[in-house]
């Protein structure tokens, strides 16, 4: 089977999970419900925008009546649904799968960053209603942020000086924080998922960058948890294709062999739910996968191979 032919399937099956308002909902089991507005965005921003562009007007059709209003996050502002307090990771997912022309400017994004140059998911006075206290944790600088920051100013179509200071100071924290902690998401659980928001946010800056984890000696979850595989590729595609290229071929030909015949893969559990109080992500809930439609695993896949793809 050829990548152009499993890609191909890929995408239609996300097409069939598409709900009539335009939206695709990704079930993870959390208390907070199936998550629909971070789950829409995050499947625009990740299949190919020609392949099917009235899905993905639909899509972004809903994005745009969903918004809530949130002077903080430059006007409008998501959340993992709409029952959710609004969240920046689900806010810059969408503010980047929108239109250039409903950009925000960078100024209220330079208002959120920490000390540490970083940038919290949550806001505590979007959480403090639903959570009074111990809620450190989740309004603490996460790494997966910082690098959707730099994914929303290169995709904001902006070059002013307030995004080039929002660069320069989330490209700092990312740097510090890697060569401190490592490749270490708060939301995410494989050391290899954060580095390639890290990569695909920075590409490879020699040796700012801490060495990516020994790919020579595959685990469990590089092999047989989709989502894992597919990041992967594409951190070792980043960062050096031809040294990595053996382990490339090996886990893309694992992908194409284990797609399912609708089109999925069995999802395995990748996303994470600290505790609020946790600033150490490993002190953990549950771990969860999109078990039941694998949203978010496919839509990952799909960006992987279509990396794969157009630099092979």
């Amino acid at each position: 089977m050829t990548i152009d032919s499993v890609i191909s399937r890929a995408i239609r099956w996300m097409l069939q999970q598409q709900y009539p308002d335009g939206s695709w909902r990704a079930d993870f089991g959390f208390l907070a419900g199936i998550s629909t507005s971070w789950s829409t965005a995050y499947v625009i921003n990740s299949i190919p925008k020609n392949c099917d562009k009235s899905a993905v007007k639909k899509a972004i059709q809903y994005l745009t009546q969903t918004s809530r209003p949130h002077t903080p996050y430059g006007g409008k502002a998501w959340g993992f649904n709409e029952s959710t307090p609004v969240d920046l990771d689900s806010t810059l997912e969408a503010l980047r799968a929108l239109p250039l022309s409903t950009q925000p400017t960078a100024t209220p994004f330079l208002k959120l960053m920490r000390g540490d140059n970083g940038f919290a998911t949550y806001m505590e006075q979007d959480l403090k209603n639903l959570y009074p206290t111990n809620i450190g944790g989740w309004c603490s600088s996460h790494l997966e942020i910082a690098t959707n920051i730099l994914l929303w100013v290169a995709s904001s179509g902006q070059q002013t000086s307030g995004t080039n200071q929002l660069f320069f100071q989330a490209r700092k924290y990312v740097l510090e924080f890697t060569r401190a902690n490592g490749y270490r998401a708060y939301w995410y659980e494989h050391p290899l998922v954060a580095a390639s928001f890290v990569l695909y946010a920075l590409g490879k800056l020699g040796c700012l960058l801490p060495s990516l984890p020994n790919l020579n000696r595959i685990d469990f979850e590089v092999l047989n948890n989709p989502f894992v595989t597919a990041c992967a590729i594409e951190a070792a595609y980043i960062w050096d294709k031809e040294f990595h290229k053996d382990i490339i071929h090996r886990l893309t030909q694992r992908l194409i062999d284990t797609q399912r015949p609708d089109g999925s893969w069995r999802p395995l559990p990748f996303l994470r739910v600290p505790y609020l109080d946790s600033l150490d992500p490993k002190i953990t809930q549950h771990i969860n996968g999109d078990f039941k439609r694998p949203i978010i695993t496919v839509a990952r896949i799909i960006a992987a191979l279509s990396l794969y793809k157009e630099r092979k």
